[in-house]
Order: C-alpha cells, then sequence, then structure tokens
C-alpha cells in the first residue's frame, strides 16, 4: 500500500510547489516585460523627433550654407537632449553628445562634412533603436 501512495504523494507536492512558484512568479515576470514595453513605447517617439531635428537641421543647412536655427528648434533639440538623457543609457547619450556638436550657428555640417553629419546621425540611431527595440546590425537587420 505504500508503493502505490509514495507516487501520489510526490505528484501532489510537485503540484503544490509549481502552483506556490507560479503565484509567485508570474506577476513579476509580467511587471518585468511591461516596464520593458513601457520603456520602448517612451523611446520610439523620441528617436523619431531626434531624427526630424536632425534632418530639419541638415534641410535647412544644405538649402542656405549660413542658416542658422531658430529659438524654436533649439527648444525642440534641448527637450530630445534631456530626453535622450533620461531613458538611455550613459554610452548611447555619449553617442548622441559625439554628434550634437554638429548642431549650431554657424557649425552644422560645415564643421566637418555632410557625409560625417550623416554617420554621426546613423551611429546615433543605430545606438537609440538598439536601446529601444534590440540588436541592430549595420544594414538596419534585427
Amino acid at each position: 500500500m505504500s508503493d502505490s501512495i509514495t507516487p501520489a504523494l510526490i505528484g501532489v507536492i510537485v503540484g503544490i510547489i509549481s502552483t506556490l512558484l507560479t503565484i509567485f512568479l508570474t506577476p513579476r515576470i509580467q511587471h518585468y516585460f511591461w516596464v520593458y514595453q513601457r520603456l520602448s513605447d517612451m523611446r520610439l517617439p523620441v528617436i523619431k523627433e531626434f531624427n526630424n531635428l536632425a534632418a530639419e537641421f541638415l534641410n535647412n543647412y544644405l538649402n542656405d550654407l549660413k542658416y542658422h536655427p531658430t529659438d524654436q528648434f533649439f527648444k525642440s533639440f534641448m527637450v530630445v537632449t534631456a530626453n535622450i538623457k533620461a531613458l538611455f543609457s550613459q554610452k548611447a547619450f555619449d553617442c548622441f553628445k559625439e554628434f550634437e556638436v554638429m548642431i549650431g550657428p554657424d557649425l552644422g555640417p560645415s564643421k566637418g562634412s555632410t557625409e560625417s553629419f550623416i554617420r554621426a546621425r546613423d551611429t546615433v540611431l543605430r545606438a537609440l533603436y538598439n536601446e529601444a527595440i534590440g540588436k541592430i546590425g549595420k544594414k538596419g537587420k534585427v
């Protein structure tokens, strides 16, 4: 009789332990993924705004080599800077800061070349997207 009770008792104990682990771990695992998703949801509009501002600056600079960004442009750029600092790693922010020196009155691509401006922008975008949605290779593949 004891031989038939032992496997049943082990099954009940394993069932109870599995249930308790599920009750304990499921909310924590769900919370982890929820936080990751929310962080991505907050990061993506910042990346889009950065890309828009970089494109606006480059477009205006190429149309007028004496282009001076407006106060509104700098205000928007300061907001993006603060958001990148708050939402991304220090490594990504440092990458952004290397690009940031190319933005300003009488600076722009003239500090380097238009190609170096685009390469720096692309490097920042890659770093930001890597943190927002995962590893992206040089060709943009996930």
